[in-house]
C-alpha cells in the first residue's frame, strides 16, 4: 500500500474515533450508505417525509439563529487544557507483542488464549518470544493480522503493534479531552428548533441502525417490539429520547464553539471530499459522486456541513492540545 493510501486510511481511523464520542450522547446520526433507504412509516408516527436532518441548521453548518458559545456556560480556555498522551514505552510494546503473539498462536492452533496459558504452565521452560519472532513466524502466523498495511516481517509486526499501542494512547487522551469539555460546560440556552428536531432524528437513526444490523444476520426487525423490550413502553422511550436530544445538543454546541474558537471553516468542496472518504481511497469517481448525491438527498447539505465542522473541530483541538497525530 502506498504512503498516500496509508495516510488516507489513518485519517479515516481518526475520523471514526472522533465520531465515537457522539455515540455517548445518543445513537449515531450518520448512517452508512447501505442503509440510506426509504422504509415508510415509523413507530412514532413520523414518516420519512417529515424527517429533516437539516432543520434548524444554517447553510454554513451552524445552528440557525444561535452562536454556540453564547449557548454554553463554562467553556474552558482552550489554551489551558493540560492533557497529554501517555508515553508509549518499549516495555509496554514488548508486553503487547508477546500478548498478540500468544493470541495468534492460539488462533492457529484452534485453542483459546486461556487454554494456551494452561498449556504454557505445563512447559518446563517459558517460551522465548523474542527469539520466536522471525520473518518466517510472521509469514506463518501474522499475515492476515498485518494485511497490506505493514511488511510481513518481524520488524513490520513490531511496527504494527507499536502503532496500535500509540493509537490507543492517543485515543484515550482524545476521550479525556471530550470528557473534560463535557464535564466543565453546561447548556445555558437550548436552540429549540434544533433540539426538538433531534427528538425525531434519534428514533429514525435508531431504527435504521437496528434494522440494518438485524437484516445483515437474516432477521426481521420490529421497532415496536424493540422499544417495548428495551425501554418498557413508548412513554419511557420518549422521555429518554428527550434527554438524549438535550445531551446531543450539548455535545454539538461544545464542538461548534470549539470550531469557532479555532477558526474552523466549511465549504461544500471540503465537506464533499471529506464525506466520500467513507467509501475508501480506492472508490471510483462515479461511486463517489453517487454517494455524495445520496448523502445530500438524505441529510441535506446543512447537516453534512455541521457534521464536518464538528469533526474538524475535534481534529483541530486534539492537534492543538496533543500535537498532530503521528
Amino acid at each position: 500500500m502506498s504512503i498516500e493510501r496509508r495516510l488516507a486510511a489513518k485519517e479515516r481511523a481518526l475520523k471514526a474515533r472522533r465520531k465515537a464520542f457522539w455515540k455517548k450522547a445518543g445513537p449515531i446520526l450518520i448512517i452508512a450508505a447501505a442503509v440510506l433507504l426509504v422504509w415508510g412509516v415509523y413507530a412514532l408516527n413520523k414518516s420519512l417525509t417529515e424527517i429533516n436532518y437539516s432543520k434548524g441548521i444554517s447553510k454554513d453548518g451552524k445552528i440557525k439563529g444561535y452562536n454556540a458559545k453564547d449557548c454554553l456556560n463554562g467553556l474552558p480556555n482552550l489554551d489551558s487544557i493540560d492533557i497529554k498522551v501517555e508515553e508509549v514505552t518499549d516495555e509496554l510494546v514488548g508486553e503487547r507483542i508477546e500478548k498478540q503473539m500468544k493470541s495468534l498462536i492460539a488462533a492457529k492452533k484452534g485453542t483459546t488464549t486461556s487454554e494456551d496459558k494452561e498449556e504454557e504452565k505445563k512447559d518446563e521452560e517459558p517460551v522465548d518470544y523474542d527469539a520466536l519472532l522471525t520473518d518466517a513466524w510472521v509469514e506463518e502466523y501474522a499475515s492476515s493480522y498485518l494485511g497490506d498495511y505493514y511488511d510481513h516481517t518481524a520488524e513490520g509486526f513490531k511496527k504494527a503493534i507499536r502503532d496500535n499501542v500509540t493509537g490507543e494512547k492517543r485515543s484515550a487522551a482524545e476521550t479525556e479531552i471530550d470528557t473534560y469539555l463535557k464535564e466543565n460546560t453546561t447548556v445555558k440556552t437550548y436552540p429549540w428548533t434544533f433540539t426538538r428536531n433531534l427528538r425525531k432524528l434519534i428514533p429514525d437513526a435508531e431504527e435504521k441502525q437496528n434494522k440494518s444490523l438485524y437484516e445483515a444476520y437474516g432477521f426481521t426487525f420490529d421497532f415496536d417490539e424493540y422499544v417495548k423490550s428495551t425501554y418498557g413502553s413508548y412513554t419511557s422511550y420518549r422521555k429518554q429520547v428527550k434527554e438524549r436530544a438535550k445531551e446531543q445538543t450539548h455535545v454539538v454546541l461544545i464542538w461548534l464553539a470549539v470550531g469557532d474558537e479555532l477558526g474552523v471553516t466549511a465549504t461544500e468542496a471540503d465537506v464533499k471530499a471529506w464525506k466520500v472518504l467513507d467509501l475508501g481511497d480506492t472508490a471510483k469517481d462515479e461511486d463517489k459522486e453517487a454517494y455524495w448525491k445520496l448523502a445530500v438527498e438524505e441529510y441535506g447539505l446543512p447537516y453534512l456541513m455541521m457534521d464536518y465542522r464538528v469533526d474538524q473541530a475535534h481534529k483541530a483541538l486534539y492537534d492543538k492540545v496533543l500535537g498532530p497525530a503521528e
